[in-house]
């Protein structure tokens, strides 16, 4: 090959196309090597060498002739075994481009890498060595780049990649990371642990990966769980504890891999104080499942592994035997095993059979499953002890054990502090007390632990309330009325603050802080006093409620009530004018309605003026949407006990002060009774007045009604007349309308008229439709209403027929 690199104190005048009159002038060699054919490499080389001695310093020249050589060595397809002075030429090509190029990392890349190619390690590398030495440091990074990867693809230079990571390293620190994976790919952990270890010492680390500081200790503790022989420090354990200290929210993993530490040590003893422990300590459900499905896993594989190993007993100990050995050698100076070897000695001496070693692991997995709802119990409760729902819960655990119930209620009412409860405290007092109520009757222990509870401060006072009925409420169970009534009167009439209770303020008025003024233990004394005390007390009791303002609608018609049953009928009215007095609308609905009916009732028409002032009182402070009721019992009033005249009355002024709703119901209910009591004169007189006020559907109706009304009597004229003026709100268009009026109208005709009057009627259905069909509806038809209507127009067409 060296045919193709003459000295340039070789060449001749026909070795270059011309002459060259200025041998310094760049462009002038450049376009001579580019008009050389490109297939012929010897020639051009001849140029870029004689080039290359006018202008050493180009850095194109250098670059494209060390370009174009690497392509020619390449294309004749030379063996770095068979031609290595092939390489040479080219080698000696880049050393003496670099000369002069010393500060170009182009070159110096390119020359370790066709280095590389040649698999010349040590020359590869002094290269690289060589370029970070000649190059300034901020370009210092584009030859790492390049040089780790090269020192990554060694497979039988672990050693030299190891020393080029740890040079790398130190220029920059943040890409450890790519070491470490380094080193677990080729299994040097040693090292690889002792740099996760100065990783996590330097706070000030930041990962080139990106990875969290929590990542790096679950990639540290994995590190040490499947590979706990080749850890050469002394205190694995402490590392992952430390990281379980540290993240209190993500341990179940490192609680797991210390696990496996030490069963892939074969200490499976303590693997399961490692996992009990995890158990006892963790304080989120994800944790737990994490921990105890991997628990679970352990258990099932051992009692798997047992049953495997049953033909292979003898071999199985002599194994033991010689891990027990070992493990006393490697913890032998270790004060934590000190224990658990002593312990496991005396194991030794008791020999145990096949058998008995199945039935433990079938104990121990089945212990576990039954083991389940109270751990996780635990955990929810060490997340937070005051948590009632989760004590509750756990109670309903223990009911098969009295015994082990007990110890949980005790546990629980003084774990949980009333001021920090989440949810009611109150309900495991009662709980604990119907425990002992319902557990050979211990009605003595029920009572203390409801005493109890009703001296503690909880943060509502119907909490309090609910202990003191709740109390009450198992004295009546057991008959001991006297005592209930005490109960209740202890919780409604002791006006004083509660024991241990700052007092709150209120409207800026000082409020006392017990339950005199309750509403729910009130109620609940109210019904007990009316049921077993006298009616006296009962009555002192409604009394007091009202007096403290805490009586509500519902308690003024008990008392009420309460009163007529015992036939104090004047009383039981001075209470509800009391109760108009202190309420107002809607909560007066129903008190007026009971106090009317009740008057009502009772007087008749012995009182009617009385009654009467009653109406007029009540109408006139009444909403519009409320008042109908009253407008309806004061007309039946009238009706009954009273004049036709003033109930037709009442029906007029119904009309005009209820709502438009409400109205047509009114008008319907009139007309009836004029009907029923004035005749057919008064009954027109009111269908005229209707047609004046209603409008739309009910004015149809009404209309309807009244023609039916006329068709009655006979009086064809007036109810066409009628159907004369229904049919300007009536769209011939509609269906509805067309079923329910024109078709009325028109069997109307035909069964009582002409054929003038027919045309007639034809006539106006066409005037209508053609009105309709220019402008829209005045009124359109309800669907609903309609279709209660077609009711009474099959009626008619009937009575028509």
């Amino acid at each position: 090959m060296e045919k193709f690199f003459k000295a340039p104190d070789e060449f001749s005048t026909e070795d270059y196309l011309g002459t060259i009159a200025n041998p310094y002038h760049f462009r002038s060699w450049w376009n001579s090597i580019q008009a050389l054919s490109k297939d012929n490499y010897s020639q051009r080389a001849q140029f870029y060498q004689r080039a290359l001695q006018y202008l050493p310093g180009s850095y194109k020249l250098w670059y494209s002739f060390i370009k174009e050589s690497r392509r020619f060595v390449k294309q004749q397809q030379f063996s770095v075994i068979n031609d290595p002075e092939h390489y040479d030429i080219v080698n000696e090509i880049f050393e003496r481009a670099l000369v002069y190029m010393t500060k170009m990392p182009k070159i110096w890349l390119d020359f370790a890498k066709f280095m590389s190619k040649q698999l010349r390690v040590t020359d590869t590398r002094k290269i690289y060595d060589r370029a970070l030495v000649a190059l300034p440091v901020t370009q210092h990074q584009l030859i790492w780049d390049q040089y780790i990867i090269w020192a990554s693809s060694l497979e039988d230079y672990t050693e030299t990649a190891c020393n080029i990571y740890r040079r790398y390293i130190d220029f920059k620190p943040e890409d450890t990371e790519y070491y470490v994976d380094y080193l677990l790919k080729n299994e040097n952990l040693e090292e690889a642990l002792d740099l996760y270890l100065k990783i996590l010492e330097d706070d000030g680390f930041v990962s080139a990966k990106g990875k969290t500081r929590y990542q790096l200790w679950m990639e540290l503790c994995e590190f040490i769980a499947k590979n706990p022989q080749r850890c050469n420090f002394q205190q694995p354990e402490a590392i992952i504890r430390h990281g379980i200290r540290k993240y209190t929210d993500e341990v179940g993993k490192l609680w797991i891999y210390l696990a496996e530490y030490y069963i892939r040590l074969g200490l499976f003893g303590r693997a399961r104080d490692v996992f009990e422990e995890a158990l006892a300590t963790i304080t989120t459900a994800r944790d737990f499942g994490i921990i105890f499905n991997s628990y679970m896993k352990f258990e099932e594989q051992m009692v798997e592994e047992e049953d495997q190993d049953e033909d292979e007993d003898d071999d199985e100990n002599d194994v033991e035997d010689q891990i027990d050995m070992l493990i006393n050698l490697a913890f032998k100076d270790v004060p934590e095993r000190q224990h658990d070897l002593e312990s496991d000695q005396e194991t030794d001496k008791v020999k145990l059979t096949h058998e008995d070693k199945m039935n433990a692991k079938f104990f121990r997995l089945e212990n576990l499953i039954q083991r389940r709802p109270f751990l996780m119990s635990n955990t929810v409760l060490r997340q937070n002890p005051h948590n009632v729902y989760e004590w509750l819960n756990r109670i309903q655990l223990c009911q098969d054990d009295p015994y082990l119930a007990i110890k949980t209620y005790t546990e629980a009412i003084t774990t949980v502090d009333p001021a920090q409860a989440f949810g009611k405290p109150s309900k495991i007092w009662i709980s604990f007390a119907h425990f002992y109520e319902q557990n050979d009757d211990d009605l003595e222990n029920a009572n203390l632990i409801l005493h109890k509870a009703s001296q503690l401060n909880y943060k509502s006072y119907d909490e309090l309330a609910n202990i003191y009925c709740c109390w009450a409420e198992m004295q009546l169970r057991h008959k001991n009325y006297e005592s209930a009534l005490l109960v209740m009167q202890q919780a409604c009439t002791a006006n004083r603050p509660h024991k241990g209770r700052k007092e709150e303020k209120d409207d800026g008025h000082q409020k006392t802080n017990s339950l005199y003024n309750n509403l729910k233990c009130w109620s609940f004394y109210v019904d007990l006093l009316e049921s077993i005390s006298t009616v006296e007390n009962t009555k002192s009791a409604y009394e007091r409620m009202m007096q403290l303002k805490i009586a509500t609608p519902q308690t003024i018609l008990n008392y009420a009530r309460f009163l007529q049953q015992n036939n104090y009928f004047e009383e039981s009215y001075r209470v509800y004018e009391r109760a108009i007095g202190l309420f107002d609308w809607p909560h007066l609905y129903e008190i007026w309605g009971c106090y009317l009916s009740s008057i009502i009732e009772r007087y008749s028409d012995a009182k009617v003026e009385r009654i009467r002032d009653l109406f007029e009182q009540v109408l006139k402070t009444a909403p519009s949407k409320q008042a109908k009721l009253f407008y309806y019992m004061y007309a039946d009033f009238e009706e009954h006990f009273g004049l036709i005249n003033h109930a037709m009355k009442i029906y007029d002024r119904a009309c005009k002060d209820l709502d438009k709703e409400e109205k047509f119901e009114v008008y319907n209910m009139q007309i009836a009774k004029a009907a029923e009591f004035y005749g057919i004169q008064k009954t027109r007189q009111l269908f005229e007045r209707a047609f004046e006020l209603l409008q739309g559907e009910e004015l149809i109706q009404v209309g309807l009604r009244f023609a039916k009304m006329e068709r009655k009597l006979g009086e064809i004229n007036r109810a066409r007349a009628i159907y004369q003026h229904l049919s300007q709100y009536c769209n011939p268009r509609i269906k509805i309308n067309e079923d329910q009026f024109w078709n009325i109208w028109e069997k109307f005709e035909v069964y009582h008229g002409n054929e003038d009057t027919y045309s007639d009627y034809m006539r106006a259905k066409r005037t209508v439709e053609l009105r309709y069909s220019v402008i829209n509806p005045i009124a359109s038809l309800n669907m609903e209403s309609s279709k209660l209507a077609q009711i009474e127009m099959e009626n008619d067409l009937k009575e028509i027929s």
